[in-house]
């Protein structure tokens, strides 16, 4: 019991010692009690030991490289610790490219001056080493032998110097340059096995110029119709042509490592051509027209070499571009396609602008360039039918008096014009179906070479200035067919001449003799007598006297087709885009047409002489009567057979587009009662 009282009072004890440092007992609390940053310990446990700032050493790979209009990138990784980063490349600002090349490159670079610095670039130097359909082959050739065979065109402020007898080396070392470009010639682009001194053409730039990089330009395929000697190679099929080219594109291109990019022009020409504008943006049948072809080759060039928005381009040539600006869109459109899809067509779907002129008459292409005929005179160009001039051999004219040549009678030339009779502001029409070559003299004394010498041309109009005369002092004329065939003093009138009055021009000297244009140019379309006809009608033992020369013209642009029940295909009835090809007759009958009429065509055209046994029966492909480029038919029993109703179509041998003009080319005599 004593023990149990003891340790009770003990307890009484300690208790009021244990609480005398304060007078209240602290409060209770669930917080964290705070802590001083600077003299509380860290309690919490460290997992990771400190980092330390790592001294990179970067390796820089070029990633995107940077275009005259468009940023690179390029990649840094840090060869210690491996940390990887980006940074951007400015877009430089600057276009510097030589083409070694030929006609097409020179197409494709004409307007790329201009077009660049309207669309951003600021330092611009174009160079163009040019002879006339150069192979792949023939540069390897001069490369090797160093020989001063080409004419260097360059541009360094928006105009053409050119220098004659140049080397590929001295073009390459005359500047720094960013790109340089290679292609084949056109007749030889779809055959892979002209491609072989390609290696060696590349392993030579690179080691004359190895900052540049190298870039192969695609060019396009020929016109549907054209006449170029190397169109059978791709059975003159103008699909066949192209996918012949990729193909060797592929095969021969593609799998050069030095080649760095493809510039797609022929894609961007075919995707032009599925448009409304069609086909017929070659000058010849080849080569680009002034127009549309070369402005958007041009514009594909900008666009692939600087990454540069071809939206925001709006120089157009002065001489085109009332004629280029409503058509904006669809060359755009063309463009686009064939940088996104360089290797495939892409059809154009930009709508024919509303009001476009249609250039049927000279009259239209004076309103599509924005001035009035009112304000030119004709000049009187020709000097003599069946002759021509060859710049390359001298000054003087080859003819039946000092030659042989069996092509004499294929051309009618012109006299020899200065810049007085001949000034800038001058406007050449040609009609379709024919073409020319504007000869050109630095002066009487100095020939052409075979690259120097102007090629022949088949551009519906062309305005003369400072870069058409050029070097030249002196030019003159070769009208021909655009298919060869004698030419007379009726194809005269197929070029036209108009001189601005305003520059007062000096009449050419025109010896007494020579035709003149003003005798030949019919007033309309209906149909005359040619001087031949008579010597025609002869060859058959008859008198043209006996006979009276019918006017058959009904609608020009329009045509029958007889599988089908009487009725006339025009722009009104039908969307075939085949119409503008042909002009109609009227129906007639076999009092129109009686038994020994003569009909009369000439070379270059053909006549479909369609039929109907009434008006109810339609005829089988096997039975609708063919084509016809018999020069003289006499109408017989035979000729009518079972047709009550006959029709005529006409065309040009070569498919395009007829004029008003052209009907005079199919002549129908009756027998005078």
């Amino acid at each position: 019991m004593k023990r149990i009282l003891a340790l009770i009072l003990a307890l009484m004890m300690i208790i009021p010692f244990a609480s005398c440092t304060g007078t209240e007992e602290p409060a209770i609390t669930t917080e964290a009690p705070a802590t001083d940053p600077i003299t509380d310990p860290v309690t919490e446990p460290v997992t990771e030991p400190p980092v330390t700032d790592c001294a990179h050493t970067y390796t820089e790979e070029i990633t995107v490289k940077a275009k005259a209009l468009s940023d690179g990138q390029k990649t840094l990784t840090c060869s210690a610790c491996g940390n990887i980063t980006t940074e951007v490349i400015p877009a430089t600002k600057t276009l510097k490219v030589l083409a070694i090349g030929n006609s097409f490159s020179s197409d494709a670079t004409e307007y790329l001056w201009d077009i660049a610095k309207s669309g951003g670039v600021e330092k611009i130097i174009i160079g163009n080493l040019y002879i006339g359909g150069c192979t792949l082959a023939t540069h390897w050739t001069n490369i090797n032998g160093n020989k001063g065979a080409y004419t260097y065109y360059k541009n360094t402020n928006g105009k053409w110097t050119s220098t004659a007898s140049y080397t590929v080396e001295n073009a390459l070392k005359g500047e720094e340059w960013d790109i340089v470009t290679v292609q084949q010639a056109s007749g030889s682009s779809g055959v892979e096995s002209t491609y072989a001194p390609l290696s060696k053409i590349l392993a030579y730039v690179a080691e004359k110029e190895p900052n540049a990089d190298i870039y192969w330009h695609l060019t396009w395929a020929y016109q549907g119709n054209s006449t170029h000697s190397s169109f059978p190679t791709y059975g003159s099929n103008q699909m066949k042509m192209y996918e012949m080219i990729l193909k060797a594109l592929d095969s021969k291109v593609k799998t050069q490592p030095s080649i760095v990019g493809i510039i797609p022009s022929g894609t961007a020409v075919q995707n032009l051509r599925s448009s409304y504008i069609g086909d017929t943006i070659t000058r010849d049948g080849y080569h680009m027209s002034y127009d549309y072809g070369r402005y958007t080759v041009a514009l594909t060039w900008f666009a692939y070499l600087t990454g540069g928005d071809v939206d925001k381009v709006t120089w157009l040539p002065a001489s085109y571009k009332s004629v280029l600006e409503p058509h904006l869109p669809a060359m755009r459109e063309a463009v686009k396609g064939a940088i996104a899809k360089p290797y495939e067509v892409t059809e154009v779907k930009a709508a024919k602008p509303a009001g476009s002129v249609e250039l049927n008459s000279d009259e239209d292409i004076f309103k599509s360039l924005g001035k009035n005929m009112a304000d030119y005179t004709l000049l009187d160009w020709p000097r003599e039918v069946q002759s021509y001039y060859d710049s390359t051999k001298g000054f003087g004219l080859t003819s039946k008096a000092n030659s042989s040549a069996s092509n004499i009678p294929n051309f009618i030339s012109s006299v020899q014009l200065t810049k007085e009779n001949l000034p800038n502001g001058s406007i050449i029409i040609v009609d379709e179906g024919y073409k020319y070559r504007p000869e050109g003299w630095i002066n009487e004394t100095t020939k052409n070479t075979s690259s120097t010498r102007p090629g022949n041309t088949s551009a519906r109009y062309t305005e003369t200035s400072d870069a058409w005369w050029g070097n030249f002092t002196i030019r003159a004329f070769n009208l021909s067919a655009s298919s060869a065939r004698a030419m007379s003093e009726s194809d005269i009138s197929h070029l036209r001449i108009y001189l601005p009055k305003s520059a007062n021009p000096v009449p050419p000297t025109k010896e007494p003799g020579m035709p003149s244009i003003g005798d030949t140019i019919p007033e309309q379309p209906s149909v005359s007598g040619s001087a031949d006809d008579a010597a025609a009608f002869r060859s058959l033992g008859l008198d043209i006297a006996n006979y009276t020369a019918i006017d058959w013209v009904l609608e020009v642009e329009a045509y029958y087709n007889s599988r089908n029940t009487i009725e006339i295909y025009n722009h009104t009835t039908s969307t075939a885009s085949n119409v503008p090809n042909f002009i109609a007759s009227p129906l007639m009958t076999k009092e129109d047409l009686p038994v020994g009429t003569v009909i009369i065509v000439d070379e270059g055209y053909q006549y479909r002489p369609e039929g109907w046994i009434d008006e109810n029966t339609k005829n089988s492909s096997s039975s609708r009567p063919g084509n016809v480029a018999t020069p003289i038919v006499q109408v017989t029993e035979d000729w009518w057979g079972n047709w009550t109703i006959r029709a005529f179509n006409l065309s040009a041998t070569v498919a395009r587009k007829m004029l008003p003009e052209d009907a005079v080319h199919l002549r129908i005599y009756v027998p005078k009662k």
